[in-house]
C-alpha cells in the first residue's frame, strides 16, 4: 500500500448517487454534524443540458457550506462539493479539477472516475460511499480505494429506492459496511476517533502485541498462510478497521470475537490479502511490456513453451492480460510458438474464480472492443474468458513465501505483492524470481516496488515501469535458515508436527501375515490405472518402466512413458475394453541408456465398487534379447496376416476419407455458425450500447424528476406562505398579467373592488370600484405605463366616499427577468392624511410661537446668547448682544478658538472657565466679568446662564445666557 501519494491527513468522504440518490443523501446529511472535521463530494449522475438544483436542496439538511466545484479549488474540511453536469470532477492530492466527459458513445462513469483519483490521492483517508441508483458505477472506483487502504460503505439495498448500485458494490466483496444512510451518518461520525491509530505496541510484553501475535496465529491456524511476514503496519490498519467495522476498542476483545467468530476470522484474513485487481491496470504499464515481448521470445535459446508465471494472480484479471498480450503477439509475428501460463495464489476461493474465466460485466469497461470480440464472449450479465485462452493457462495453490519457485520461467508478473511484505521477506521472493528466470526472461513489477540489492542480476528494459531482464549466468540459491519452515514448505499447508499413535497390544491374523508374504515375493510389477490412464497404484519394480520429466508432475500414464510404450498401453486398454478377456502383448523391446531389454505386458481389465473402469498393466521380468536365435515362421500365417494388413490399411484409408468429408462439413458450418456469431455478437453489442444509453438518460432524468419533486414541495409550502401572507395583510394587492387580467388578490382589495375568487383570468376594466369613472382610467393607464416602460408608479387618490389611498403600481418580473404584468397596491392612507393636517396646524402654530419668541428676543434690551460647550462657541445672539459689545454671530464665527478666548479679560478667563464648568454640571450660575468691545474698549458686563439642551448621557450640550453691562473701563 502506498501513502506517499497522500500525505495530507484530511479525510475526504465521495458519494455517489444516481437514481433515487436524492432522499438518501438528505437522510445522510440530515445525521452528519457540522464539525467532523471532513470534506464531502457529492457525485450524481446529472444531464448536461440540466441546472442542478442540489446546492438549494440540501442547504436545508446541512449547516456545512455547499458549492459546486470549481476547477482548482482546495478541498476544505466541513464543506460539500457538487459535481458539475457537464464536466467529470477528479481529485489531485486536496486540489479539485474538471475534465471534460468523453464521448457519448463510451460509457459515461463520473463515480468510478471519482473514486479512483480518490483512493489515489488520499488512500487510507478515503472513504467511498455508494448510495441508491441504477447500473454498477461506482464498482470499478472502489477497488482503487480498497487497495489504498480506504474504507467503503454500501447503502442497504433494502433502503435504497434502487439497488442496482449499491448490489454492484456489495458483490465486488470489498465493502466495509452496509447500513442505511443514517446508520452511516453514525459511521462518519465516530470515523475521526476510531481511525487516529492504535495505540503503541512496538514494545514486546505489551496487551496489543500479544493480542496481535494471537490473531496472526489464529489465522494461520485455520488458512496454513503464516501473515507475520507482511508489513506489520498494513496488518495493524487491516486490524483496525475491522474492529471499527465491529465496534471493537480494545484489540485483545477483537481477538476474542475472532476465537468465537469464523466468518470474521476469513474476512480478517481476506481484507489481508487485499485481492483487488483489474484488466490491464496501469495500462502504459502493460504497453511498455507488450513492445518488451519481441526482444524476450528473439532472444530465447530454446524453441521449446515459452513459460510465464504470475504469482499472487488473485481473482485472475491480470493473468488474462498477460494471456492476451501474449496471444495477440503470438497470433501476428509467431504462430508456431507454444506457451504456458502459471497462476498460483494463497487464496483458494480466489483461484476458484479465476479458473472459471467469467467476470461480471462491470469489467467490461476495462477493456478495448478489439479485446472483448477476440477474446471474450457474452453470458448473461457476465463476460467469459474465450476457451482458447483458457487453456493456456494453470491455476494452482502456491504459497510464494515458503514453497519452492517455479523453474524455466521466460516471464513473472508479480505486481503490486511485494509492497506488502517485509523487506527481507520480500528479498527471499526476489531471490526465489531470479532463480526461476531463465537467462534473458523479464520480471514484471509494480510501479512502487524495487529490486533492491539484487539489481545487480538484472538489467532495465524499462524503468519506469519495473520491467527487469535476468542477465546473471548462474543461479542464485535463496536459503531458508528457518529450519521449521523447511518443513512447512515440503509438509503443505500448515504441516503440523506428526501425532503419535499409542501402541496397543493386539494379536496380528495370521491369514493377513500370510498373504502379505506371498504377495511381496510372487506379485509382478504392475501399474493399475483409471479410465483417463491416471496412475492409481503401483507395484513392485513398475515405477522403473516410468520417467519423470522435468516441470510440473502430471500422474498422466501415457505422458510417464515413452511413445512406443504409449502406443503399446493403449492398443492394450483398447483391446481389453472391447473383449474382456486379458491381453498379453510379448517381446517388447525398449532401450535404457544404451541397453536393450525385453519384457511382455499384460492388460487386466476390471470394475470397482464406484463401478469405474479400472485397468492393470502387469510387465514380466526383463530379458535380454537373442539375436542368434532361429526364428521359424509360418509362411501360410504370414500371408494372412498380410492379406488382413491389406484389408485393413483399405478400410483405414476410407474411413480416413469419410472423415476428411466430415471435418469439410464441419468447417463449412463452424465458418457459418461462427459469421452468424458475429453477426449476433455485434447486434448484442449494439443493442447493449443503447441499453446502457438509455439506461444513463433514465437515471439523469429520473435525479432530474427527483430535484424537480423537491422543488415543487417547496414551492408549495412557499405558496402556502405567500397565501397567508396576503390573506393576513391590510393592504389590498392585485396582480394583473400583461393583458391587465386578474391573476390573484388579497381579500382586503374587495374594499376597493368587487371580487370573487372565480373572477381570476377576468380583465379588471369590467369591474365596479369604489373609485370615479375618471380615477379608474388613470390606474389602466398607468399599469399600461409600467408595462411599456417599467418604471414603478406612485401617487395618491380619492375615493367616491372621500377615503385617500395610496397606489403603488409596480412591474411584475418573472423569475427568468421577465416582464409578464404589473402588481398593484392600494393602502388606505385616510388616516395618515387626517394625522398630516392635523401636524401642519401644530407645525404652523408652533412657527408663530417662534417667530413671536424671536421678535421678543431680537427686541429686548438685553443681550441674549446660546452656547455651545462642546464646539465652545456661541452659535446664537440676539439683536440687544450686539447692541452692547458690537459683535455680529458672524463676526463671532469668523474668530479662531484664541481669538474668542482672548475677548474675556486675561485676569477673568480662570473665573469664566470655572463659571463654564458648573453649568455643564447642570447649575444655574452668575458671573461678572470684563468683555473687549468691538471698538477695543474692556466692558465689565454681568451674565446669568442656565443649561439648555442635554445630550443622551445627561449632559449639557448648550446654555442661554443673558448679558448686561455694568460699566465701561479701559483696564
Amino acid at each position: 500500500m502506498s501513502t506517499k501519494n497522500a500525505p495530507n491527513t484530511l479525510h475526504v468522504v465521495g458519494i455517489g448517487a444516481s437514481a433515487g440518490g436524492l432522499d438518501a443523501i438528505q437522510q445522510l446529511f440530515d445525521s452528519i454534524p457540522r464539525d467532523t472535521g471532513m470534506a464531502f463530494v457529492i457525485i450524481q449522475h446529472l444531464s448536461p443540458d440540466y441546472k442542478s438544483l442540489m446546492r438549494e436542496l440540501l442547504a436545508k439538511h446541512t449547516e456545512m457550506k455547499i458549492s459546486t466545484a470549481e476547477d482548482g479549488v482546495v478541498l476544505q474540511p466541513n464543506c460539500v462539493y457538487l459535481n458539475q453536469s457537464s464536466k467529470n470532477l477528479v481529485l489531485e492530492k486536496d486540489r479539485l479539477r474538471l475534465y471534460d466527459k468523453k464521448p457519448h458513445t463510451t460509457l459515461h462513469l463520473p463515480i468510478d472516475t471519482f473514486f479512483h483519483s480518490l483512493g489515489k490521492s488520499h488512500g487510507e483517508h478515503s472513504i467511498g460511499i455508494v448510495l441508491s441508483g441504477s447500473g454498477s458505477d461506482g464498482s470499478r472506483g472502489i477497488r482503487t480505494i480498497k487497495e489504498a487502504g480506504g474504507t467503503i460503505i454500501a447503502q442497504d439495498p433494502h433502503s435504497a429506492q434502487f439497488d442496482g448500485m449499491p448490489n454492484s458494490s456489495i458483490g465486488t466483496g470489498l465493502v466495509d459496511y452496509i447500513l442505511p444512510p443514517r446508520e452511516i451518518a453514525e459511521v462518519l461520525t465516530r470515523y475521526p476517533t476510531q481511525h487516529r491509530g492504535l495505540e503503541s505496541i512496538d514494545e514486546p510484553g505489551q496487551e496489543n502485541e500479544v493480542a496481535f501475535q494471537n490473531i496472526l496465529g489464529e489465522i494461520h491456524r485455520s488458512s496454513g498462510i503464516d501473515f507475520r511476514q507482511y508489513r506489520r503496519n498494513t496488518l495493524l490498519r487491516r486490524i483496525q478497521k475491522r474492529m471499527a467495522v465491529t465496534n471493537v476498542e480494545r484489540m485483545r476483545d477483537y481477538q476474542t470475537l475472532l476465537s468465537t467468530t469464523p466468518a470474521e476470522l476469513r474476512v480478517l484474513k481476506q481484507d489481508f490479502l487485499i485481492g483487488v485487481t483489474r484488466f490491464f491496470r496501469d495500462r502504459d504499464a502493460f504497453e511498455a511490456l507488450r513492445q518488451a515481448l519481441p526482444d524476450m521470445v528473439e532472444s530465447r535459446g530454446h524453441t521449446d513453451t515459452l513459460r510465464v508465471w504470475v504469482p499472487g494472480c488473485a481473482t485472475g484479471e491480470e493473468v488474462y492480460s498477460i494471456a492476451i498480450l501474449i496471444e495477440e503477439y503470438v497470433r501476428r509475428n509467431k504462430p508456431e510458438l507454444d506457451y504456458k501460463i502459471f497462476a498460483t495464489d494463497v487464496d483458494q476461493r480466489a483461484l476458484d474464480a479465476a479458473s472459471q474465466g467469467r467476470f461480471h460485466m462491470n469489467a467490461e469497461s476495462e477493456l478495448d472492443r478489439e479485446i472483448l470480440e477476440s477474446h471474450f464472449q457474452y453470458s448473461e450479465d457476465s463476460i467469459q474468458v474465450r476457451k482458447r485462452l483458457r487453456e493456456r493457462i494453470v491455476f494452482s495453490l502456491h504459497n510464494l513465501i515458503k514453497d519452492p519457485p517455479f523453474i524455466r520461467m521466460d516471464l513473472i508478473t508479480c505486481r503490486n505483492l511485494l509492497i506488502y511484505l517485509e523487506p527481507e521477506t520480500q528479498r527471499k521472493v526476489l531471490l526465489g524470481f531470479q532463480f526461476a528466470l531463465n537467462r534473458g526472461g523479464l520480471l514484471f513489477l509494480g510501479g512502487s516496488e524495487s529490486l533492491g540489492d539484487l539489481e545487480q542480476y538484472f538489467e532495465h528494459v524499462h524503468r519506469k515501469w519495473k520491467i527487469f531482464r535476468n542477465v546473471s549466468e548462474g543461479k542464485v540459491i535463496r536459503v531458508d535458515t528457518n529450519p521449521e519452515e523447511r518443513l512447512r514448505a515440503y509438509g503443505g499447508q500448515g504441516a503440523a508436527p506428526p501425532r503419535v499413535q499409542p501402541r496397543t497390544a493386539h494379536k496380528e491374523n495370521r491369514e493377513a501375515v500370510y498373504h502379505r508374504h506371498l504377495s511381496r515375493i510372487f506379485s509382478p510389477d504392475c501399474i493399475f490405472f483409471d479410465n483417463n490412464y491416471d496412475v492409481l497404484f503401483l507395484s513392485g519394480k513398475a515405477g522403473e518402466r516410468i520417467s519423470l520429466r522435468s516441470g510440473m508432475f502430471e500422474g498422466n500414464l501415457l505422458r510417464m512413458v515413452g511413445s512406443d510404450l504409449a502406443t503399446v498401453i493403449r492398443n492394450g486398454v483398447r483391446q481389453v475394453r472391447s473383449t474382456g478377456k486379458k491381453t498379453v502383448v510379448r517381446d517388447f523391446e525398449v532401450e535404457v541408456d544404451g541397453q536393450t531389454s525385453v519384457f511382455d505386458l499384460a492388460f487386466h481389465y476390471m470394475k470397482s465398487s464406484a463401478e469405474e473402469d479400472l485397468f492393470l498393466v502387469e510387465f514380466s521380468r526383463d530379458r535380454a534379447p537373442e539375436p542368434d536365435a532361429l526364428e521359424i515362421r509360418s509362411v501360410p500365417l504370414d500371408q494372412v496376416a498380410k492379406e488382413q494388413m491389406e484389408v485393413l490399411e483399405q478400410e483405414l484409408a476410407k474411413s480416413r476419407q469419410e472423415l476428411q468429408n466430415v471435418i469439410e462439413e464441419l468447417e463449412t458450418s463452424n465458418e457459418e455458425l461462427q459469421s452468424s456469431n458475429e453477426e449476433l455478437m455485434a447486434s448484442n453489442e449494439e443493442l447493449q450500447s443503447t441499453n446502457e444509453e438509455l439506461q444513463s438518460v433514465n437515471e439523469e432524468l429520473y435525479t432530474v424528476n427527483s430535484e424537480l419533486q423537491e422543488k415543487n414541495k417547496e414551492l408549495e409550502l412557499l405558496s402556502n406562505d405567500v397565501n397567508n401572507l396576503l390573506d393576513s395583510t391590510e393592504i389590498g394587492t392585485l396582480f394583473l398579467d400583461h393583458d391587465l387580467r386578474i391573476r390573484k388578490f388579497t381579500p382586503t382589495l374587495e374594499k376597493q373592488f368587487s371580487l370573487h375568487p372565480l373572477d381570476v383570468g377576468r380583465p379588471i376594466s369590467s369591474f365596479a370600484s369604489v373609485f370615479n369613472d375618471e380615477v379608474c382610467a388613470l390606474i389602466l393607464k398607468d399599469c399600461q405605463r409600467v408595462i411599456d416602460t417599467l418604471e414603478p408608479s406612485e401617487k395618491e387618490i380619492l375615493d367616491k366616499h372621500g377615503l385617500h389611498y395610496f397606489i403603488k403600481i409596480n412591474p411584475f418580473v418573472t423569475t427568468d427577468k421577465k416582464i409578464d404584468g404589473v402588481v398593484l397596491s392600494f393602502v388606505d392612507i385616510s388616516e395618515v392624511k387626517r394625522t398630516e393636517s392635523e401636524l401642519k396646524k401644530a407645525r404652523q402654530r408652533l412657527e408663530n410661537e417662534r417667530h413671536f419668541a424671536t421678535d421678543v428676543a431680537h427686541s429686548a434690551a438685553t443681550g441674549t446668547y446660546i452656547y455651545d460647550i462642546q464646539a465652545g462657541r456661541i452659535e446664537y445672539l440676539n439683536n440687544g448682544f450686539t447692541d452692547l459689545l458690537g459683535y455680529t454671530l458672524q463676526d463671532l464665527e469668523a474668530m479662531a478658538p484664541s481669538q474668542f478666548q482672548a475677548l474675556v479679560h486675561p485676569e477673568d478667563q480662570d473665573a469664566v472657565f470655572a463659571h463654564v464648568a458648573k453649568i455643564a454640571d447642570g447649575e444655574q450660575e452668575e458671573i461678572d466679568y470684563r468683555i473687549r468691545h468691538r471698538n477695543g474698549q474692556w466692558i465689565r458686563c454681568r451674565s446669568k446662564d442656565s443649561p439648555f439642551e442635554y445630550g443622551e448621557n445627561n449632559d449639557v450640550r448648550r446654555y442661554i445666557g443673558t448679558l448686561v453691562v455694568l460699566e465701561n473701563t479701559q483696564a
